[in-house]
């Protein structure tokens, strides 16, 4: 299955008229558009990143997946789609670590692979390119705002 992957950069501020718009799907959109301050779109299919979060927390120590879970579990909710909300300390720790040259395409692969069950000779440079993906939000990340990953 293919998803659509995103990434808004949204200052906190913004985050209570963000849960507030999530019960209505148009004004949700709409209000995101609004407020955000850049948006990225992940090019390949959302369901990589589905992958990579996992493998890395598992293999990297690079665990994304801590999220601002109440509003991040309520745009789920809402909308349908899987949200994480990246806080500005994981920024910090994490954004020197998803530096593309301590990543091998040939290992991100295979944990593809193994973690899907399915033979993609290409997951590993998309992978790759889901790295460069998160790094580039977490790069655009300051103390007054979130990121807003959506996979859906």
């Amino acid at each position: 299955m293919s998803y659509i992957a995103e990434m808004h950069i949204v200052p906190r501020t913004a985050l209570s008229a963000i849960t507030e718009a999530s019960t209505d799907p148009k004004r949700y959109m709409d209000t995101l558009a609004q407020v955000s301050q850049g948006s990225f779109l992940y090019r390949y299919s959302g369901s990589v990143l589905i992958t990579l979060l996992p493998v890395l927390q598992m293999d990297y120590n690079i665990d994304l997946m801590k999220s601002e879970q109440s509003l991040a579990n309520q745009l789920a909710q809402a909308t349908g789609a899987t949200y994480i909300v990246i806080l500005t300390t994981q920024e910090k720790t994490y954004s020197e670590q998803l530096q593309g040259d301590n990543f091998e395409a040939s290992k991100l692969r295979t944990s593809f692979e193994a973690f899907n069950r399915v033979d993609v000779p290409e997951a590993g440079e998309f992978m790759l390119d889901g790295i460069r993906f998160l790094k580039a939000g977490l790069d655009k990340l300051s103390e007054d705002s979130v990121a807003v990953l959506c996979v859906g």
